[in-house]
């Protein structure tokens, strides 16, 4: 029985991806061991160090943030595949891809920019699609979304939920007056923290799961969470996105190139901005068309059972003997 550790942060944004991963290796029949938790972050390296040497393994899987992995990176590591939900640049690709066995990119070439330099081992799987809730009971307002009003769905990813008046709150104002249903996704922060009155076209909860939502999207407004956005595509819902600093500017330059959706280029965007934008998608056919687009070339990926078979071609390839 193959045994495979996995590292990961332990923000959502990080882990449910993994976690999902996970539980298909086990199902595969794989012993899957995973490292993550933030009560001593400066140990990272120690923490995989001691994992490694407790027992053997045959693969390691390791999210891009776990940065402890690099030092022990080099002779006497089982194979090692990075798991890199961000846009793809020269600078992971030169930190990262050169280092590790597998680059695992979960989303389409399409969706990238064309790279004539990518390394031998990066590998696009598509999306990995989170795994059915655990117990979800649909709220009461749940049949409201019945396809009879368009539904705009806005999210702040849990890095930035602190502060929903950057982009929760344009929104909401922007579309109280539009014929849309608003359903917001705080992330996790209480839904009390909302500085404006809910309107009485929105709907605002705490966390709701992207999978059974999303078929039920016309518009998503969000702040440029990678596995968001890639939900949303794989959905074919065309995209808002307000991301102006770090890898979401990256990400909404992308989503502007695929043609399913606008980069508003600013992460505080106005109520002006965001209804224009909303707007925009709303009449204009090219996006939705574009979208389905995307939606088509996800459909074709199986982000999961793909990266289990690259699992298991890292591990054959460190088996068979090397030949001069």
């Amino acid at each position: 029985m193959p045994e495979i550790l996995i590292a990961t942060l332990p923000s959502a944004g990080h882990a449910e991806p993994l976690r999902t991963v996970a539980a298909d290796l086990v199902g595969r029949g794989n012993d899957v061991t995973v490292v993550t938790g933030a009560a001593h972050p400066g140990r990272q390296t120690e923490e995989l160090r001691t994992a490694l040497d407790e027992r053997h393994h045959d693969a390691v899987i390791v999210d891009h943030g776990v940065t402890g992995i690099s030092p022990l990176l080099g002779a006497g590591l089982p194979p090692v595949l990075c798991y890199l939900p961000a846009p793809v640049m020269p600078t992971s690709l030169r930190d990262i891809g050169a280092l590790v066995d597998r680059l695992i990119v979960p989303t389409v070439p399409s969706f990238e920019y064309p790279h004539s330099d990518l390394p031998a081992g990066v590998r696009f799987v598509g999306v990995v699609r989170p795994r059915p809730p655990d117990g979800f009971v649909a709220p009461p307002w749940w049949g409201e979304l019945d396809g009879t009003r368009p539904v705009v769905h806005v999210a702040q990813s849990s890095v930035d939920d602190r502060d929903l008046s950057q982009l929760v709150e344009p929104t909401l104002t922007a579309l109280a007056d539009s014929d849309v249903t608003v359903v917001v996704s705080t992330g996790g922060r209480d839904v009390g923290a909302l500085g404006i009155p809910v309107p009485a076209n929105a709907i605002v909860a705490d966390h709701l799961p992207h999978d059974l939502l999303l078929p039920k999207v016309d518009v998503l407004v969000t702040d440029g969470d990678y596995t968001t956005v890639q939900l949303a595509l794989a959905a074919g819902v065309p995209v808002v996105v307000a991301g102006r600093t770090g890898y979401r500017a990256e990400i909404a330059a992308r989503v502007a190139r695929s043609g399913a959706g606008i980069n508003l280029q600013t992460g505080t965007p106005s109520p002006a901005e965001v209804a224009a934008a909303v707007h925009r998608i709303r009449s204009e056919a090219g996006f939705l068309r574009n979208a389905r687009t995307m939606e088509a070339a996800f459909a074709r990926r199986d982000g999961v059972a793909e990266i289990a078979a690259l699992v298991d071609e890292v591990i054959g390839d460190r088996a068979r003997p090397y030949v001069t």
